[in-house]
């Protein structure tokens, strides 16, 4: 009996003693980490976010609360959060799972990650300083761990540094940290298709800091090497031959710029299995360059292809689709059916003063639009009050001598004149006046894109002059109208040409390069602080 109860108590013993938990089996979460990871949150936002909180839930069913698995998978979710706009919520969940992140030393690469999608929020808040501190604090982390130097996250971290750079107005430090990224992800084995964007990247910080030949280079070369390691029909190449050709077409080369934007579009449309919203953003590019090209019933039938796509995925008044039908407004205005567009540039200007501040550029932008509808139809106190508007507006954000704000005047006097809605005498006094101050800019600036888009405001000036009898003043407005364009570059080139043989004149053109770049530069600010101003 003893033997009997020994036994007994030893097996309740045994049955008592805790049992060491198996480690789940996290197959399907994995499976779901790697579909997430090769997800573009671009082609179809929802399913983007469908697959986040799918891959939350398997983590929160195999692990307990606080487990950093979890708050890994969490950020997830808030990167889907971000990809859509809803910026609120992104920041709320990483703000959360930083912390648990950075308690956990072997989820050290996730909360590396926390903290770059952090400071993409809080430069799209307009905290440029704290982005800026958060991606410097990155790259020191890995410039410190020699085990995690020359990764893509490396290079990916590089290249946010840029971006946060730029932002401060550090154009060399931007394009060196970008330089650094791409060289380390050309010598990654795969390359990853990240070097395409860093490429296209580049070419955008010379073109935005008014260093458009410089852009040109850059992206022909960025084609050659990064389309030589990732091929030149990888999907990755598409942005950067969109940004070829959107540089291609502001410098007026609209013939030139569609076959880029055609071979971009159709590179993501393949690798999507059928359009989306990212190639009909790239559709609505090639339209405008059909309207450039003076194609505008084309441009038109390009729209009707695009337009209803972008409405599905972001909605008829996301950014893109006002895009969309702002490009259609142009070509409406261009083939003088001035009702159809009067009708869509108040509803365009209704969206957009209802949904964006008092200082954004885009409010002034409608407007113009709004003018120049009303113009082909001669409602000239309509185009008036629009055109002035428009001023009004540029008047309180730009400096005064910005390109947008004299344009926006010159169009103003052009409605007037037609009009007969002022004396002869004030109008000629007040068109020679923006005549030399658009004279000015064009010779600080020329052969830019600053300066080419003053070339419309010469025309107008000059059909102003002749109306009222100025014809010297006349000729002289077209003669700047044509010098903006092949005779600047003429000029260019006859410049560098006498710098070889004049180190002198070549140290005072190198010192006006550097002031013309340092005031583009701030141009430039001006208007990314126009696109989305900080709240009043």
């Amino acid at each position: 009996m003893k033997k009997i109860m020994a036994a007994l108590t030893a097996a309740a013993g045994i049955l008592t003693i805790p049992q060491a938990h198996a480690a789940p089996d996290r197959s399907r979460l994995d499976a779901l980490i790697a579909q997430f990871e090769a997800a573009d949150a671009n082609s179809d936002a929802a399913s983007y976010r469908d697959l986040a909180d799918r891959t939350l839930a398997e983590a929160q069913r195999l692990f307990p609360v606080g487990h950093p698995e979890r708050a890994a998978r969490a950020l997830y979710v808030a990167q889907a959060h971000a990809s859509a706009g809803d910026i609120d919520r992104a920041q709320t969940e990483v703000d959360r799972i930083i912390p648990q992140l950075e308690a956990a030393p072997e989820y050290r690469a996730d909360w590396r990650n926390a903290l770059s999608l952090r400071a993409y929020i809080l430069n799209f808040r307009g905290d440029h300083a704290g982005a800026l501190a958060i991606n410097e604090q990155l790259v020191a982390e890995y410039a410190d761990n020699a085990s995690n130097q020359g990764l893509r996250d490396h290079a990916v971290a590089l290249s946010n540094l840029a971006a946060s750079y730029l932002e401060h107005g550090r154009l060399d430090d931007a394009l060196a940290r970008n330089a650094e990224a791409i060289r380390m992800g050309l010598a990654l084995d795969p390359v990853p298709e990240d070097v395409a964007i860093w490429s296209a990247n580049r070419v955008v910080y010379f073109y935005t800091a008014g260093q458009t030949e410089e852009a040109v280079a850059t992206a022909t070369d960025a084609i050659g090497k990064t389309g030589s390691a990732l091929g030149a029909d990888h999907p990755a190449m598409a942005n950067l031959y969109a940004n070829f050709g959107a540089i291609l077409l502001r410098l007026n080369r609209p013939n030139d710029a569609m076959a880029p934007i055609r071979q971009a579009f159709e590179l993501v449309e393949k690798a999507n299995g059928g359009p989306n919203q990212n190639s009909a953003a790239m559709r609505v590019q090639f339209a405008q360059a059909l309207v450039r090209a003076g194609r505008h019933e084309d441009a038109i039938a390009f729209l009707d292809h695009a337009t209803p796509i972008i409405d599905a995925q972001l909605g008829p008044e996301s950014d893109r689709a006002l895009g969309a039908r702002d490009t259609r407004l142009t070509a409406l205005i261009a083939l003088e059916q001035g009702v159809q567009a009067e009708a869509l540039a108040r509803e365009l200007l209704a969206v957009r003063d209802a949904r964006l501040p008092e200082g954004h550029r885009d409010r002034a932008n409608a407007r113009d639009n709004l003018a120049r509808a009303a113009f082909t139809l001669e409602d000239w106190s309509t185009a008036r009050d629009a055109a002035a508007q428009a001023v009004a507006l540029r008047r309180v954000m730009l400096s005064p001598e910005h390109p947008d704000l004299l344009v926006s005047r010159a169009f103003l006097l052009r409605v007037e004149d037609r009009g007969d809605l002022r004396p002869v005498a004030q109008l000629i006094a007040d068109a020679r006046d923006l005549f030399e101050a658009l004279t000015l800019n064009a010779q600080l600036a020329r052969g830019s894109a600053q300066a080419e888009r003053q070339r419309p405001a010469y025309g107008w000036l000059a059909e102003v002059f002749a109306r009222r009898g100025a014809i010297d003043d006349a000729f002289r407005a077209q003669q700047w109208a044509a010098r903006t364009a092949l005779d600047e570059t003429l000029a260019i080139a006859a410049s560098e040409r006498a710098a070889r043989s004049d180190p002198a004149l070549a140290a005072v053109l190198a010192q006006r390069r550097d002031l013309v770049a340092e005031r583009q530069g701030l141009e430039a600010s001006i208007d990314a602080n126009g696109m989305k101003p900080d709240p009043a």
